[in-house]
């Protein structure tokens, strides 16, 4: 028998019907991905309660798997994350601010790492980590989360930023993760990741990149700026939340050193000699040391990290092979 439920209207997008479609909406289709269940009569995506048959199934907290298929085609899958991004802040009735889980300073964080980037030279792309856990703060057993980045709109250009997932400990996207972000000119950015394959990860480390540009200062040397993710919720596969703490980083956006055309200084990096049997050698323009350097072998995984390298690094205890450089350079990777 198929039931038809008059007072459980599905709203296209609004799959945890909290009357809003929202990044964390993404969490439910995460959970249900691959699902199946009765399609709608009325498969129209636009912004409406839709009478639709119950699914066999239910969240925890009672509300059917119907709701997470989107587009009412009977499945739950990547045309559903469509319709949510089509709908995404539309609403349909009251909505209520999130609530974030009481921690402590020992619940694993989310943060944007600016370790390595504690000066932000204005007028420059830079790419910013951002990092869940800690190796001491290990994220156990997570399926899905969600998130709101917190830039200063005034310091960074809000119309140039560029979101990143790349594989990382929480999965590989398109394989077994998928993911959504939008972004607001007031500074914030709603991020969601889920697995889909229903299976927790355990883990910590950076889960996207943020890459944006830091607007010229005018006046000033240095201009300290904030950071904050805050909002964030984490779930497992059985729809228990996790509790995680909001992070905070800070930083000192710097005016170009003058004399310095950070073009040119990009332009003319380069390493030398190539291939080498020992030291490889950096140059630029202006003789600019790298901040930071990484090397991976040929499969990707990093053998090294030196912080202040100089102007070289010796090669000569590794063997012969192909390996690769991730080069950090005044905010530049």
């Amino acid at each position: 028998n198929i039931c038809l439920s008059l007072d459980d209207n599905v709203w296209p997008g609004d799959t945890n019907s909290d009357n809003v479609a929202s990044h964390i909406d993404l969490l439910s289709i995460g959970l249900t991905y691959n699902f199946t269940g009765p399609a709608r009569m009325d498969t129209n995506s636009e912004w409406n309660g839709f009478i639709s048959p119950n699914w066999g199934g239910d969240f925890a907290n009672g509300l059917n798997h119907k709701h997470a298929d989107a587009n009412g085609d009977g499945v739950v899958d990547a045309a559903d994350e469509e319709v949510l991004e089509q709908n995404y802040g539309l609403t349909h009735g009251p909505t209520n601010d999130f609530e974030q889980l009481p921690y402590t300073d020992l619940d694993p964080p989310v943060f944007m790492d600016l370790e390595e980037l504690d000066q932000l030279p204005a007028g420059t792309n830079v790419q910013i980590p951002v990092v869940a856990g800690a190796a001491d703060q290990m994220i156990d057993d997570i399926y899905g989360m969600a998130f709101t980045l917190e830039l200063d709109p005034e310091r960074f250009d809000m119309s140039s930023v560029e979101v990143i997932f790349p594989t990382s400990w929480f999965g590989e996207p398109g394989t077994n993760t998928t993911h959504l972000h939008r972004v607001y000119d007031d500074g914030r950015i709603e991020v969601a990741l889920s697995r889909t394959d229903h299976n927790n990860v355990s883990g910590f480390g950076t889960i996207m990149y943020l890459r944006i540009i830091i607007d010229d200062i005018a006046g000033v040397h240095e201009v300290p700026t904030t950071l904050v993710v805050n909002d964030i919720m984490g779930i497992d596969h059985d729809e228990q939340h996790l509790t995680l703490r909001p992070g905070m980083s800070t930083a000192m956006i710097t005016s170009t050193k003058e004399g310095t055309d950070r073009e040119e200084l990009l332009s003319t990096f380069g390493i030398f000699p190539n291939p080498t049997r020992d030291v490889v050698y950096f140059k630029n323009a202006y003789n600019m040391a790298p901040n930071r350097l990484d090397l991976f072998n040929a499969a990707g995984q990093q053998l090294t990290s030196i912080k202040e390298p100089g102007m070289q690094f010796d090669l000569s205890g590794y063997p012969p092979g192909v390996y690769m450089t991730q080069i950090h350079l005044e905010g530049q990777i």
